[in-house]
């Protein structure tokens, strides 16, 4: 299985391949005064390598911006080298099959 991230401003999509089960979720997490995003609450027990991806505060949706909140789309899966691996994005996350097909999107 796969977890793609739609392009964002890095210019493409990107691509994980796993080879356990993705546990993902989503969640409104607080834009403080300074811009920055809580997404450390975004996953439970926090990955051994955590991929920090595009936080783009311009996706907020009218209601998101005026309670100071934005849209934090996570996945986490295991990994034999580092034991567990998440991401974190506002970028829509997708679970994608080995033929390609999608499986589940991160809502």
């Amino acid at each position: 299985m796969y977890v793609k991230i739609t392009a964002g401003s890095h210019g493409g999509d990107l691509i994980f391949e796993t080879a356990g089960p993705i546990e993902s979720g989503a969640l409104a997490a607080e834009v403080d005064n300074d811009g920055e995003v809580a997404y450390t609450e975004a996953i439970p027990s926090m990955p051994a390598l955590l991929h920090m991806l595009e936080i783009d505060l311009e996706q907020r949706t009218k209601y998101e911006r005026t309670s100071g909140l934005v849209r934090i789309r996570w996945a986490r899966w295991p990994d034999q080298e580092e034991g567990s691996v998440g991401l974190v994005t506002t970028r829509n996350v997708f679970i994608v099959g080995d033929d390609g097909k999608t499986i589940d999107r991160v809502r």
